[in-house]
């Protein structure tokens, strides 16, 4: 009896143990359905396409280290996709800082004195580029703050793409390749600047809700300033009678356009653009929208308020600025941007 009674306890602890094991196994099978969801999530983040400056960046550091439940797991998940999320902004500020920077930088280099200007006809490593180096990037450091704070060696770095492209465009030039004429070339690099310049000050106006430009739609704004034939050519000219005197900037009106988009472009976008430079422009603007004036039609999908009425246009004159030149827009953009 004794001996038949420890069989049937036996047997029932054996039952017992075994309805545990089956239930851990199907919790454990629970818990690696849950764990494959996590890696596939995981997998899901790491293909997404990120910006190259957080590929080239090290992998975040997870703020906490979790236990292996399902509960924490998920934590752990957000976490990343937090510190992920603020390093994503961050990079993509850094980029269009530097972006910014480089703009700032061109312009700077315009209004430097000749002793600081790059050698294109030697190498971006000759020692006389060098030497021009040692005094140009401190000056430019200065400039550039306190909106701006590149290292010696970004500088640098932005300075050989810069020399690059200039010596490149120079080494064509002497072959014969490139029209020594290159009026076209500077007439549209100066409307691009000019663009890019009104588009920032449209952007910060709009973000001061300030009362000059409040009352135009922004988007509609923002796709007449960011098409270049709402803005007027410049073109660098010597006086004919005083021959000896300085080139100016000669400023050509585009003939449909409504003095409401002069004003506006002229007396608000512009001023506001100049206070936020560090290098100022050096050479004068010549306006003169009777004289100088060429007649062009409208975009097709222009606003109304953008044109003159029909029947108010100004005198026409001849121009050799057209809309189009051998050096458009983005070739200009190709040669001195990097």
């Amino acid at each position: 009896m004794e001996l038949q009674y420890k069989i049937d306890k036996l047997n029932k602890e054996f039952e017992e143990s075994k309805e545990l094991n089956e239930m851990l196994i199907k919790i454990n099978e629970e818990f690696g359905k849950e764990n494959d969801r996590l890696y596939e999530r995981i997998n899901f983040y790491k293909n997404l396409q990120m910006p190259r400056s957080i590929k080239k960046s090290s992998k975040p550091k997870r703020k906490h280290q979790r236990n292996n439940d399902s509960e924490d797991s998920d934590d752990e998940i957000i976490d990343v996709d937090v510190e992920m999320d603020e390093k994503d902004e961050k990079d993509d500020k850094d980029e269009k800082d530097d972006k910014d920077a480089r703009m700032e930088m061109k312009t700077i280099l315009k209004t430097m004195p000749a002793k600081f200007d790059l050698d294109y006809d030697q190498t971006f490593m000759s020692k006389t580029n060098v030497d021009i180096r040692k005094q140009l990037i401190p000056e430019l450091m200065k400039s550039l703050k306190p909106n701006f704070n590149p290292t010696y060696d970004k500088l640098t770095k932005w300075l050989m793409s810069l020399h690059k492209s200039r010596r490149s465009r120079n080494n064509y030039k002497k072959k014969g390749r490139l029209d020594s004429d290159d009026r076209h070339l500077h007439a549209n690099g100066r409307m691009n600047d000019k663009k890019i310049c009104r588009l920032k000050a449209a952007k910060a106006l709009y973000d001061k809700d300030d009362v000059k430009i409040a009352h135009y739609e922004k988007q509609e704004m923002i796709n007449i300033i960011q098409d270049i034939r709402y803005h007027s050519p410049e073109l660098s000219e010597t006086d004919e009678e005083n021959a000896s005197e300085k080139c100016q900037i000669v400023v050509y009106n585009r003939s449909w356009r409504s003095s409401e988009l002069k004003t506006f472009f002229r007396e608000v976008l512009d001023p506001y653009s100049f206070t936020q430079q560090n290098a100022q422009l050096t050479r004068h603007r010549n306006y003169d929208d009777t004289l100088q004036n060429f007649d062009v039609q409208p975009p097709n999908d222009a606003l109304q308020w953008t044109c003159v009425e029909p029947g108010n246009g100004n005198v026409v004159y001849d121009s050799d600025i057209g809309y189009e030149s051998i050096y458009d827009d983005y070739m200009y953009d190709d040669a001195d941007t990097f």
